[in-house]
């Protein structure tokens, strides 16, 4: 049947049972039984029905009744050493056609995709803070905790997995919140920043539809840092704990859920400003969970009274997120940034996956040209000469020169010498304006570790003065689940400049998302296999005569062969 485009034909050769994959012993020598036993039922099913004999029995003997010498028996089986059990794909009468069809709608694809990456805005330079409500460095536990909520597997909103949507932000909660007992008034948290300067503040909670959770949860700055002083202090929201942001009607389920993100405005901050938890007039329980703050790029507006200057917040708390690039991948990170003239680049890494528990690992650094964007200036060929804070090794799979050799893939990897940190630099032979890097740990998809999660991008003239286009601090946290197309649209609706006829923000963004959405589906399921249980072929296994029949008992190596019966027939080994 697969030599004639009839596939589900060869569904006769695995027609018989089989062990399945728990039904066998997990040591060598079951492995091995249970295999001879799958190949036994297809010799004796071709050879009762193609040639009227009954052959098994030469599995352990020469045959008695029929003139079947053992050696053929495995002779034949060696024609089947390559078949296992399984679905294989189906190619029907229309295997050609969806094919084609498949093929035809990546034309569009590509252009659909290239509008997003065109609009999607450059990296976000300026500071971004995520904190936990349990980051033990940055806040400060002030009542007795009751526990946590775990939120429940699933990728609903609000789940553990929640990826977000182009409104909002995905689960950034580490998958759980605090909670303690609500007293009104009493001051049960704090997230202590520790920065100065202009931010943007978003908050979350704990969602529950018990009716537990107060429903007027108080937000408030400290400009100090001691709670014993109130008269600087400032209520900037207030948080209904049974609805997720931005909900103010409907029922909530009773289940331990990510709020979400509240958008709390711009505030001013000192080293010592905290923001305070404090207790809700309703409810009997108060939740605590992850902030985020992003410093405001321009400078905040002023107002002059009596020679003391004072900056104005924004005002109504609303749901608008902030604006986080999805996470780093070990298969390929890129990191668009507003052009500039460098002579130098340097990506440093100052934290790895797993605690910094290995060293820093980079298969290639790429570096695009924004006058000509595909080429990339980081080549060898093209002059670049790297250099580093230190390598693992001098020889072998990770030297220092595999970081712009143009070979992708662990063995062609450079490997810092420091756990968890490290630089690695480039050096053009002459000034060049770039506007995109490209990097990996593993672009062929076999190792994730050693992947660098906070890291920082620098480009320097001179090799002296640097000057930051790109890191980690505006990616969402490493593990975060995510939905990279929602991601790009989230981020050209927040501040992404406008495109030609395509205004950043407007519906026709989200539109361009959902017109990819529809092209990778139809595409993916025009692509999709149809598989029929016909048998998997691959390479065929050497095939032995065995003593008795017994796979731990291999004698001579045989190949290919009729019965000799028939005449002498036979093929080569393989």
């Amino acid at each position: 049947g697969d030599t004639v485009g009839e596939d589900a034909a060869t569904g006769f050769l695995v027609a018989a049972a089989a062990l399945l994959p728990g039904q066998i012993g997990k040591d060598e020598a079951s492995m091995r039984l249970a295999r001879q036993d799958e190949l036994d039922e297809i010799i004796v099913g071709t050879s009762a029905a193609f040639l009227g004999l009954t052959i098994g029995c030469a599995r352990c003997h020469e045959h008695k009744f029929d003139p079947i010498p053992q050696a053929d028996y495995y002779a034949l089986q060696a024609y089947f050493a390559g078949v296992r059990y399984g679905d294989r794909e189906l190619r029907g009468p229309d295997y050609e056609s969806r094919r084609a069809r498949a093929e035809a709608m990546q034309t569009e694809i590509d252009s659909v995709r290239n509008v997003l990456t065109e609009l999607e805005p450059p990296a976000f330079t300026a500071r971004t803070l995520i904190i936990d409500d349990e980051d033990a460095d940055r806040t400060a536990v002030l009542a007795e905790k009751n526990g946590h909520g775990t939120n429940p597997e699933g990728n609903q909103r609000g789940y553990r997995d929640d990826p977000g949507s182009s409104v909002r932000m995905p689960n950034l909660s580490r998958s759980r919140y605090t909670w303690w007992t609500n007293i009104a008034g009493n001051d049960v948290f704090t997230w202590n920043p520790a920065v100065a300067g202009r931010f943007r503040l978003w908050i979350s909670w704990g969602v529950h539809g018990s009716g537990v959770h107060t429903r007027d949860a108080r937000y408030v700055l400290d400009a100090d840092g001691d709670l014993q002083t109130t008269t600087d202090q400032q209520e900037i929201a207030r948080a209904d704990q049974y609805y997720f942001a931005g909900q103010t009607e409907g029922e909530s389920e009773q289940k331990p859920l990510w709020s979400g993100l509240l958008d709390t405005g711009s505030h001013d901050f000192t080293p010592t400003t905290r923001l305070i938890l404090r207790g809700g007039e309703t409810g009997t329980g108060i939740t605590a969970d992850v902030i985020v703050l992003q410093e405001e790029p321009t400078a905040p507006t002023t107002t002059s009274t009596a020679g003391t200057t004072t900056t104005t917040a924004t005002a109504t708390p609303t749901t608008a997120p902030p604006s986080l690039r999805s996470p780093v991948s070990a298969l390929r990170t890129v990191e668009k940034f507003v052009p500039v003239s460098a002579k130098f680049v340097r990506f440093t890494s100052r934290a790895t996956i797993d605690n910094n528990r290995h060293q820093p690992c980079l298969d290639e650094l790429q570096v695009f040209s924004a006058k000509d964007p595909g080429r990339n200036l980081a080549a060898a060929d093209f002059g670049t000469r790297p250099s580093s804070s230190g390598n693992l090794s001098e020889t072998g799979k990770h030297q220092l020169k595999h970081i712009n050799d143009g070979r992708f893939g662990n063995d062609f990897s450079w490997i810092s010498d420091e756990l968890g940190r490290g630089w690695v630099q480039l050096e053009f032979p002459a000034a060049e304006t770039i506007d995109r890097i490209e990097w990996s740990r593993d672009r062929q998809g076999k190792f994730a570790d050693r992947l660098p999660v906070d890291y920082q991008i620098e480009v320097s003239l001179d090799g002296r003065q640097w000057t930051l286009v790109s890191s980690s601090q505006d990616r969402l946290p490493y593990g975060t689940p995510n939905n990279e197309r929602a991601t790009t649209v989230r981020n050209i609706r927040q501040r992404g400049e406008p495109g030609p006829g395509n205004a950043a923000g407007s519906d026709s963004v989200a539109d361009l998302a959902n017109r990819l959405l529809q092209l990778e589906t139809e595409q993916s399921e025009l692509r999709k296999p149809q598989l029929v249980f016909g048998g998997q072929f691959g390479d065929p296994e050497a095939t032995f005569v065995m003593h008795r029949g017994d796979p731990e008992q291999p004698e001579a190596e045989i190949h290919p062969h009729i019965p000799v019966i028939f005449g002498e027939t036979s093929l080569p080994a393989g």
